[in-house]
């Protein structure tokens, strides 16, 4: 499908009230999806840090992207200035495209996605996928304080998977969530319904998990979680 054949079939379903609102977002993910087999064979087993994962994927994105709506930028530490908020990957629109009741152009971002490494070996940073420990740099804790994403109503979040399993995992990150809505906090509220709801995927080395989250003055956000296996 060319680019122009793209555009009029998402202007069309924007224009259509009820069917497939969301469908950008749903070709966004279809297309992420297809085409982490080959990250996966070309990153398994390195031993990278968070954003050297990330560029390598944009890569490959950007690469099988050049027909396709979308593009993919990463934002990387130097254009980030160091501490500044920027999420890791935003997804731009080619051409005019609707989501709702809502338009987008080539200059504004209608997704994107926060990564973040799951087993990293740093005591302050173990949590960091959550929580950050001394910073407000946790990749959820980032999007209900309106850091990430305060723009949209639906972000994926990514987990390099680089030490135990998917099951290991899962059970971890609740029970940090589960901690933290357990404590009162003066800032942002923290509940059992942040946690990860499982999301059947027959994607190899991949598994996909649903969260909806509350936000501070801001509608609440839905994250679509991919987490991939990047063990050797």
């Amino acid at each position: 499908m060319s680019i122009s054949d793209s555009i009029n079939m998402f202007n069309d379903l924007g224009k259509a009230s009820p069917p497939k609102p969301n469908q950008p977002i749903k070709a966004v993910l279809e297309f992420f999806e297809n085409n982490l087999p080959e990250f996966i064979y070309e990153n398994s087993g390195k031993r990278i840090d968070e954003d050297s994962f990330t560029q390598n994927l944009c890569i490959i994105l950007n690469n099988n992207a050049i027909d396709k709506l979308f593009w993919f930028q990463f934002q990387n530490k130097e254009q980030q200035k160091g501490n500044s908020p920027s999420i890791d990957i935003a997804v731009y629109t080619r051409g005019i495209i609707h989501i709702k009741n809502k338009s987008f152009t080539p200059k504004q971002r209608f997704f994107a996605f926060e990564a973040k490494i799951l087993g990293i070996n740093d005591k302050k940073r173990e949590k960091e996928y959550v929580i950050g420990k001394q910073r407000q740099n946790g990749g959820i804790e980032r999007f209900k304080r309106n850091i990430h994403g305060k723009d949209l109503p639906k972000t994926g979040m990514i987990g390099y998977i680089i030490k135990n399993d998917f099951n290991y995992w899962y059970k971890t990150v609740n029970e940090w969530i589960d901690e933290l809505s357990n404590k009162a906090s003066n800032t942002i509220k923290w509940e059992t319904k942040d946690k990860l709801k499982k999301v059947p995927s027959s994607l190899f080395r991949v598994k996909k998990f649903n969260s909806i989250h509350s936000r501070i003055k801001n509608n609440s956000i839905q994250i679509y979680h991919y987490w991939i296996d990047l063990k050797q």
